[in-house]
């Protein structure tokens, strides 16, 4: 039971996080995606009474068959992009909404979120998430969550470990909510760490909790799992359905500063063709030749045209967002240019929406690739590993450089590959050599 008790230890020494997580705070909601580490969490999953349930989930959505919800609570000691916060919530399994790595997806019935987490989630990802805290701890052999408003828990769980030995665990779940404005959006959740495969022990709801606790009470306990110190990362949300360019572009406004501030020359080039941007590195580059609105590919020469349009199609069309094949344009009286096109988000920037960055062979622009690959989305800190394991460096070799934990690094690198569509090292190498290319 050495494991088991290493488990125990770690939840003491992090303490009672709940107390601390509600830090009231002001400015601007920061933006996703966002990574969590150092989590203590409880998860289970169990049998739904479907009728019970169904009056609670949109309809939009279909209860999966194996008529499965789940469970989980957990605490977050330190997180990028959102302060720590502590989480309990209830979901069902929906069909037709399947995770990256396969598993089927779930809706979010009802959470309680501590802290500024609270409003961010809810205004982002699942407006079910109300103002509460949540609670992980051992006490008797038992690993134990209870979660609710501040100052009375609604539920609660205890698990018992089926042996001491702790597995890796790594993935991608994918869960679907309600934003406050009313659209449905999915999200991924990628995981990295270890767990203790477990049994509930015990599951109670309180007589005052809200309806949809008690709807999604669960028929029978499948199976549950305590997962000490682990790593996990927020995905962007994207709209279930069409989703407005105005508002996807509202929802950008941190990318737009970032591709206005980048030091590579890069165009943002909208499903028609159109330049939506162009940011302060690429003007010198085009020259009057081209403005914000005209047709990209007007200023270039015929064969060109064509091989510009296919680097943008294949961007548009292609299953991820690695970059196309460099493209030699000529302007007049100047050495020529190349352009490399890539997809860019759809909840960024609109669906269809391509970035094209440019590079000046006569002028020396090896270097880091990082302000690039948070052009394509990674966060600062994902675009620093990225870079890295882009050079060849491992996981580990990475985390050291980086001075963060190997699970944090392999935490990070499932997202990272979620986000350019890509599933390997090599992909994520050719990446990188292009963009840092001469």
């Amino acid at each position: 039971m050495a494991e088991t008790d290493k488990a125990s230890r770690a939840i003491r020494h992090r303490g009672d996080l709940s107390a601390y997580l509600w830090q009231p705070t002001s400015g601007p909601l920061p933006l996703p995606p966002f990574h969590c580490r150092d989590v203590d969490l409880l998860y289970g999953v169990f049998t739904i009474d479907r009728e019970a349930v169904e009056p609670f989930v949109p309809p939009e959505l279909r209860i999966a068959d194996s008529n499965l919800g789940c469970y989980a609570f957990y605490t977050v000691g330190a997180a990028f992009g959102l302060i720590s916060y502590s989480q309990g919530f209830c979901a069902v399994v929906v069909d037709d909404h399947d995770s990256p790595d396969g598993s089927e997806g779930a809706f979010m019935l009802h959470s309680y979120v501590s802290g500024r987490a609270q409003e961010i989630i809810a205004e982002l990802f699942d407006a079910s998430a109300v103002p509460g805290k949540a609670r992980v701890w051992s006490e008797n052999g038992l690993y134990r969550a209870s979660a609710g408003a501040i100052g009375h828990d609604f539920f609660g769980a205890a698990v018992r470990a089926k042996s001491g030995q702790l597995h890796q665990v790594d993935g991608t779940d994918l869960y679907l909510g309600r934003r406050r404005s009313g659209e449905l959006v999915s999200y991924d959740i990628s995981y990295s760490g270890t767990t203790l495969v477990a049994q509930t022990a015990d599951y109670w709801i309180a007589d005052d909790a809200p309806a949809v606790l008690k709807a999604a009470r669960p028929v029978q306990h499948l199976y549950a799992q305590f997962l000490p110190g682990f790593s996990f990362g927020w995905g962007v949300p994207r709209p279930i359905g069409p989703a407005p360019a105005q508002e996807a572009f509202e929802g950008g406004r941190a990318f737009l500063e970032l591709f206005s501030r980048s030091d590579r020359a890069a165009l943002l080039v909208g499903n028609d063709g159109r330049i939506m941007h162009i940011n302060p590195r690429a003007r010198p580059l085009l020259g009057d030749d081209l403005a914000q609105g005209d047709a990209l590919i007007k200023a270039f020469r015929p064969s060109e045209r064509s091989e510009l349009e296919a680097a943008m199609h294949h961007a548009r069309s292609g299953t991820g967002r690695s970059v196309s094949q460099p493209v030699l344009l000529s302007r007049p009286d100047r050495p020529p240019i190349i352009a490399q096109a890539t997809a860019v988000d759809p909840v960024i920037a609109g669906g269809g929406a391509v970035m094209v960055f440019l590079i000046d062979p006569s002028v020396s622009e090896r270097g880091d690739a990082t302000a690039a690959l948070q052009l394509l989305g990674l966060t600062p800190a994902e675009a620093r590993i990225a870079a890295l394991v882009g050079r060849g460096y491992s996981p580990r070799e990475a985390s050291d450089a980086l001075v963060i934990t190997e699970n944090t690094a392999r935490s990070a690198l499932r997202l990272i590959y979620s986000k350019l569509g890509i599933g390997r090292q090599s992909q994520l190498a050719k990446i990188v050599a292009r963009l840092e290319a001469d």
